[in-house]
């Protein structure tokens, strides 16, 4: 049975907010939305006339765009607009739950790399754990930090739907689509665990309808330790859209399914970088990268794992400006910068450094190098002769040994 999280110990740091798009003062949340789209919407038209500034200065002329803005521009924000007006006054909070289309939703994100989604949502992002808006569950004997963001906001887009007639002429028609709060809490557990095609089965997210202080002690106390959780309604959803329902599970069971996944993906992405450290193929030991060591050391921060692997320590001890030395023999890595010989095979690493150094290096070895390090092994081998023959040269002579039948004078 896994062991229930101490919701007495839990911890919510809102510390400083991260800012997701236009910064809001307080009191302004619920206009989130309408905000974000003025935002976008001044800083589309300071791109572009930094554009025409920048094609006026090259002396090439530019397409032409009216400073105006067109009727049709203005009816589609407009009708943005009115959308997310009509989804917030459809949107009601009765006690501490929230119903309609805006109620809002969190994201908690225990993993080491920050979460982004793409295309329409690319404006949404959790932080990594502990960055930001923090929130502690002490939980199997561990304190797991995580960042969380609280979805208040829906995401809208025109959607051309046809075309209509004006006065004549076929002009496009739109309508205002859009993705809720709830929505976007479940894309990131789509995304990230598993339901799209490109899931990367990371786990370690937590994704619940509320904001994060559905968590403290006396909420989870009035619900029982449980949580409403966003999931796809097959019935409700069509092609064109995807609706949502919200199931009550278990506060420990949804922490368990979390970070048990989140376990067995730290597993295989170490696993993986110990495949590809230890190949024999230089092909495959290049695709070693910095995500497979940012998850060894997070194991080993976590206790999963005890003994760092030579791959991922290694790593460590250099600084910046080092590059990486392998044996040209059998290509083992040189674990400090100043060991000249392999470990493996006795090859010298460098071999003019090596012998530049004072240590003996094989003649075979010595004799690849050409032009100016080949002129200062000449150079410096002399030189050691030389000095090896004052050496032998002031030896004290041997004592004459006197014959028997001599006699002294």
């Amino acid at each position: 049975m896994p062991e229930t999280p101490e919701t007495q110990g839990i911890i919510i740091d809102e510390g400083l907010p991260v800012p997701q798009g236009v910064p809001l003062r307080e009191g302004e949340e619920k206009y989130a939305a309408t905000l974000n789209l003025e935002h976008q919407r001044r800083r589309d038209s300071e791109i572009d006339e930094l554009r025409r500034e920048i094609q006026a200065l090259k002396g090439v002329s530019g397409p032409y765009r009216s400073n105006a803005e067109s009727p049709a521009e203005k009816a589609r924000r407009n009708m943005i607009k009115e959308k997310v007006r009509d989804l917030y006054a459809a949107t009601e909070q009765r006690g501490d739950t929230w119903y309609g289309p805006c109620a809002p939703a969190t994201i908690i994100n225990f993993n080491p790399v920050t979460l982004r989604l793409k295309g329409i949502l690319a404006s949404q992002s959790v932080h990594a754990a502990g960055i930001g808006r923090k929130v502690t569950i002490p939980y199997r004997g561990r304190k797991w930090i995580g960042s969380y963001v609280t979805s208040r906001s829906p995401v809208t887009w025109p959607v051309c739907i046809g075309t209509e007639n004006v006065k004549g002429v076929d002009v496009p028609s739109f309508k205002a689509e859009y993705i809720s709060p709830i929505g976007i809490a479940h894309q990131f557990y789509e995304h990230y665990v598993v339901g799209a095609r490109d899931a990367e089965g990371m786990g370690g997210i937590l994704i619940f309808a509320g904001d994060a202080h559905t968590l403290d002690p006396a909420r989870q106390a009035k619900s029982n330790g449980t949580l409403m959780v966003p999931i796809p309604d097959p019935e409700l959803s069509t092609h064109e859209r995807v609706s949502f329902k919200l199931e009550m599970r278990s506060l420990d069971a949804c922490l368990d399914r979390a970070l048990a996944t989140q376990r067995a993906y730290a597993e295989w992405q170490i696993s993986e970088g110990h495949r590809f450290a230890n190949a024999q193929s230089d092909d495959l030991r290049s695709q070693l990268s910095s995500y497979h060591i940012l998850w060894h050391n997070w194991a080993i921060e976590m206790g999963y794992k005890r003994e760092p692997e030579k791959w991922a320590a290694a790593q460590l001890q250099d600084s910046p400006d080092v590059d990486a030395i392998f044996c040209p023999g059998c290509h083992t890595r040189q674990t400090n910068t100043e060991q000249a010989f392999c470990p493996n095979c006795n090859r010298p690493f460098d071999a003019y450094k090596a012998f530049m150094a004072g240590h003996p290096v094989p003649m075979q070895y010595l004799e690849m190098y050409e032009g100016a390090e080949w002129d200062g092994i000449v150079v410096e081998m002399k030189r050691r002769k030389e000095k090896r023959a004052m050496l032998e040269g002031v030896e004290e002579p041997k004592k004459k040994v006197k014959k028997a039948d001599e006699k002294d004078e």
